[in-house]
C-alpha cells in the first residue's frame, strides 16, 4: 500500500519581527503557533515549516530561508517558491493589516489561509492613517483578490460581517477564531523594580487609578479624558494611567506638558507591567468605538480587573452582557452615565466583587487552546 503523501503547511511568523510583536497581532501569532507545534502527534500527516522563525525554542523546526521582503516580493516571488517547495497550505497571520512588511500572497489563493483582524481602514468616517493605508497598492491588490483565497479566519463575528460586506467573501469559507487570555496567568502581579511607575504607585495619593489602553483614534481617548475629569469631581484623588504614546495622546487631548499631573503615560510596556496595572487598577475604562476583538477586555477580566466598556460589538460579546453605555454618544447625559458606572464600580464593593467574579468566569471561555484547536480542525478539514 502506497504511503500517504504528507501535507506541508507553511506558517508565516513575520508578525513576530515587527513593531506589533508584543501587541494583538504578535500575541495571536505567538500563542497559536507555539501550541500548534507543541503536539506534533496530532498532525501525523502534516509537516509544519516557518517563514521565518524567531522563537528560540522552535529553532530546530526552521526549514525555510529568512523570507522578509517588500509586498511586491510577497505577491510575485513568494507564490513561485511556495509552488516549488510543494507547500500544501500557506498560513498568513495578518492580511489587509497595517504591517507594510507583510502581505497575503493573493496570487497563490487556492492554498492560502488568511487571518483578518479588522477592516477599519475601509470604514467611514475613518482616520487619516487608515485612508492612507487603503490607498496603497499593497492593500488595493489584496482587497481586489482576497475573495479568491481558500479560507479566511477572523477574530470576531464583527470582522466576519465586515469581510463578507467589504470583500464580497463567501460566508461558508469564514471561520471565527476568538482570542485567548490565559497568557496573563504566568505574569507576576508586582511592578518590576526600576519601572517608571513604581514611584508613582508607592505614593498613597497615586494608588487609586483608572486604566485605559491604546493611543489610536478608535480608542476614544478624549471621551475617556472627559469621563475621568467628570469623575474626579466626586473622587479628587483618582488618577489616570494610559498605556500608549505620550506625544500622540497629548495631541489628541490638546494638553500641555504637566497640565494634568494626575495623568501618567506608560510607553513600551512589558507583559509583567500590564499584568500589574490590571491587578492594581480600580477598573479598565474601554469606550472604544471599534475593535477587531478588544483583547484588553478579556485580559483585564482574567486579572480580576473590572471593566467598563460600551454596548457596541465586539466588546459586548467579550464582556458577556450589555452595559447600556454608548461610546458614540458624547452628550452630557451619556457622560454622566459613564461616570456613574465608574463611580459605582469603585465605591460599591459588593457590586465590584460580583463583576470581578463574572469577569473571571467569562475569561475562561476565551482560551488559546480553543483557538488553536480551531486551526487544527480547519487544517484537517482542508487536508481532505
Amino acid at each position: 500500500m502506497a504511503k500517504a503523501k504528507q501535507k506541508i503547511i507553511l506558517l508565516d511568523l513575520r508578525p513576530l519581527q515587527t513593531a506589533y510583536k508584543n501587541r494583538g497581532i504578535g500575541r495571536f501569532t505567538r500563542e497559536v503557533v507555539k501550541r500548534l507545534i507543541a503536539h506534533p502527534y496530532e498532525y501525523r500527516s502534516l509537516i509544519f515549516k516557518t517563514l521565518p522563525n524567531p522563537i528560540p525554542s522552535l529553532e530546530p523546526l526552521i526549514q525555510a530561508p529568512l523570507w522578509t521582503r517588500p509586498w511586491i516580493w510577497d505577491q510575485f516571488i513568494l507564490p513561485v517558491l511556495l509552488w516549488k517547495n510543494k507547500i500544501t497550505l500557506f498560513q498568513n497571520f495578518v492580511a489587509l493589516g497595517p504591517l507594510h512588511e507583510i502581505s497575503c500572497p493573493i496570487f497563490f489563493p487556492f492554498r492560502t489561509i488568511a487571518v483578518i483582524y479588522d477592516l477599519h481602514m475601509f470604514h467611514e468616517p475613518t482616520s487619516p492613517i487608515n485612508r492612507f493605508y487603503r490607498k496603497t497598492m499593497r492593500i488595493k491588490i489584496q482587497k481586489w483578490r482576497i475573495s479568491k483565497i481558500r479560507h479566511c479566519l477572523v477574530i470576531s463575528q464583527t470582522t466576519a460581517n465586515d469581510v463578507c460586506k467589504q470583500l464580497d467573501y463567501p460566508p461558508k469559507n469564514i471561520t471565527e477564531v476568538p482570542l485567548g487570555c490565559e497568557h496573563m496567568d504566568s505574569f507576576a502581579t508586582q511592578l518590576p523594580s526600576g519601572d517608571s511607575l513604581t514611584e508613582c504607585l508607592k505614593t498613597p495619593s497615586q494608588t487609586s487609578y483608572i486604566l485605559t489602553i491604546g493611543d489610536t483614534d478608535n480608542k476614544n481617548g478624549h471621551f475617556s479624558f472627559q469621563i475621568i475629569k467628570h469623575l474626579k469631581q466626586q473622587l479628587p484623588e483618582l488618577n489616570w494611567i494610559i498605556c500608549g504614546k505620550k506625544a500622540r495622546i497629548m495631541s489628541q487631548l490638546n494638553l500641555e506638558e504637566n497640565e494634568c499631573p494626575w495623568i501618567t503615560f506608560v510607553e513600551d510596556i512589558t507583559d509583567k507591567t500590564i499584568a500589574a496595572l490590571y491587578t492594581h487598577a480600580e477598573l479598565l475604562l474601554f469606550p472604544s468605538l471599534e475593535e477587531g476583538f478588544g483583547l484588553p477586555v478579556i485580559e483585564a477580566m482574567r486579572m480580576k480587573c473590572p471593566v467598563i466598556t460600551g454596548n457596541n460589538e465586539p466588546m459586548k460579546t467579550s464582556l458577556g452582557f450589555d452595559t447600556g453605555l454608548n461610546p458614540f454618544d458624547k452628550s452630557i447625559e451619556s457622560l454622566q452615565a459613564w461616570s456613574d458606572a465608574c463611580y459605582k464600580m469603585i465605591m460599591d464593593k459588593e457590586y465590584r466583587k460580583q463583576q470581578i467574579i463574572h469577569g473571571r468566569h467569562r475569561s475562561d471561555y476565551f482560551s488559546w487552546k480553543r483557538t488553536t484547536e480551531t486551526f487544527s480542525d480547519l487544517y484537517k478539514k482542508l487536508e481532505t
